[in-house]
């Protein structure tokens, strides 16, 4: 995780080269000024790693978010008519009104079954099996 400690403790290494800048006039300074520069290279490095982690677990959880979206959008879009599910989808019609606005038109797609909705999580098309209307699908929930 980023750890603003970091920063400080390279903002110090700084102002340390700074000052040992000024009175350079020794190598033992010289040694001494070396050695605060690598801290300070050492210190942001971490500060890089872990602003890379930052943005990394940032787009995980945009993605992460996305996805939600998509299963509640998903989820909203069925409806519960006539015993049955329907997903619904608005389209743009190719009709206008009369200011000349494309109308929105609801396309309805299934039927879906209603026990494996409710009870499993699952869409399962409904199919016409015969000439009494009777509705059924090919998997048996156990």
């Amino acid at each position: 995780m980023f750890d603003p400690a970091s920063i400080t403790a390279a903002l110090g290494s700084a102002k340390v080269i700074l000052d040992l800048l000024r009175n350079a006039n020794d190598a033992q300074l010289a040694v001494a000024i070396s050695r605060e520069v690598g801290q300070l290279q050492s210190q942001l490095l971490s500060v890089q790693q872990q602003a890379l982690s930052l943005q990394n677990e940032n787009q995980g959880l945009r993605d992460e978010i996305r996805q939600i979206k998509q299963a509640v959008e998903d989820e909203n879009s069925f409806q519960f008519t006539h015993g049955v599910y329907w997903k619904t989808s608005d389209v743009l019609s190719l009709d206008q009104d009369e200011e000349g606005n494309r109308i929105r038109a609801w396309y309805w797609d299934g039927p879906f079954c209603p026990l494996c909705k409710d009870v499993h999580g699952k869409a399962m098309r409904l199919k016409n099996v015969g000439p009494s209307l009777r509705l059924e699908h090919k998997f048996i929930w156990k």
